[in-house]
């Protein structure tokens, strides 16, 4: 905990205290990454922050807004902020799609994360009104050509879900930038759409650059800027193909080892992850994966992913196998009566037609043995 909050205090919590001018703060989302307990260190953590942020935004005079993120994550917590409601500061929890002039002429859309039936309906009067234009647009949630899922959303009006965004329908209706949280790694489209990124590192995966925005308005010019948060942990992957030489003898390999931890040691990197293919020809394999485990077991700052060949040769053949299978089952994972998939498995594994509706007899009026 001691780590994000010298991060805080070192970039962003530093530069709101230099800042001459500071009108608004905004988070969009995703404050929390799970419920907090009384005796959780997070809890902690969290409220140094709140007395930070509303300790600076009473300072300068500046309105804290906060969009609501992925219910899992936020599980209804912002009653912390009880405590600093206290403090002359104009705040609000955004949990619903709504706008506002935050400032006189300056006009605000929010679009927190919420779960609706039909899109269109619910917000027609925000996204669909094509005489309504905004400033600024903050929300969360999932943005579908910049976060790609890979996943098209349907929708059929009668189950909750919730909600993708297009970057084009959004830029249609506002004026300056939107800003959205959800999305971890922090990228943008069209230079006017941004996904933040979160503050902190803690992962592997997210190598990019973390940080926070900050965004200036004057006399109708629009401009924003992404700024690095300098202290974040800093992770790295090492990859090793069949090719390396560490699989030409046990020395490379021991020669790597002590480079490894010689990074750690000197503050190069806080996290390593160590990924190593293991060749299908190598003589030994058990060697390399043993010397790989044994050496960093208990060192929690390097991570070994190992793949070796002849496992991997394995496992496809036991996706292939298990497809094959799902292809020809396919009609058991189908939204359709339990009688007629009954009714299909037996035509197929004993060659006997015996209808659905016969089926659901012997279901309904099983037989009775003696006994």
């Amino acid at each position: 905990m001691q780590e994000q909050k010298e991060e805080l205090d070192q970039v962003f919590f530093h530069d709101l205290k230099l800042m001459e001018k500071l009108d608004l703060i905004v988070l969009c989302g995703d404050t929390y990454d799970h419920k907090f307990y009384v005796n959780d260190k997070t809890t902690d953590l969290c409220l140094w922050f709140y007395q930070e942020l509303f300790t600076i935004a009473l300072a300068k005079h500046a309105k804290i807004r906060i969009v609501y993120g992925t219910k899992s994550h936020e599980a209804d917590q912002y009653n912390l902020l009880y405590r600093f409601y206290k403090l002359d500061v104009d705040v609000k929890v955004i949990e619903f799609a709504s706008e506002e002039e935050i400032f006189p002429n300056i006009h605000v859309l929010y679009l927190p994360e919420e779960h609706i039936y039909n899109k269109q309906e619910y917000y027609k009067e925000f996204l669909y009104d094509t005489e309504k234009q905004y400033d600024y647009i903050f929300g969360h949630g999932v943005i579908d050509d910049i976060m790609t899922t890979g996943k098209k959303q349907k929708e059929d009006g009668k189950r909750l879900h919730v909600p993708h965004f297009a970057s084009g329908e959004l830029v249609d209706i506002c004026k300056g930038f939107i800003f959205f949280g959800h999305y971890h790694i922090h990228s943008s489209m069209k230079d006017k759409v941004y996904y933040i990124g979160s503050y902190n590192r803690w992962e592997f995966g997210q190598e990019e650059p973390k940080g926070y925005m900050t965004s200036d308005y004057y006399d109708g010019k629009y401009d924003c800027k992404f700024i690095e948060n300098s202290y974040a942990r800093t992770y790295k992957t090492f990859r090793y193909g069949y090719n390396h030489k560490i699989f030409e003898s046990s020395d490379e390999l021991l020669k790597e080892f002590l480079r490894l931890e010689n990074m750690i040691q000197k503050g190069i990197y806080n996290k390593i992850r160590c990924m190593v293919n293991i060749p299908l020809t190598i003589e030994n394999p058990e060697f390399y994966i043993l010397s790989f485990n044994e050496r960093f077991k208990h060192n929690p700052d390097i991570k070994v992913e190992i793949t070796n060949g002849y496992q991997e040769e394995k496992r496809n053949v036991n996706k292939e196998e298990l497809k094959e299978v799902v292809d020809q089952f396919h009609f058991v994972l189908e939204d359709i009566d339990i009688k007629d998939k009954i009714s299909k498995f037996i035509e197929m594994q004993r060659d006997r037609k015996i209808s659905g509706d016969k089926v659901k007899m012997y279901l309904d009026n099983p037989l009775k043995l003696d006994t």
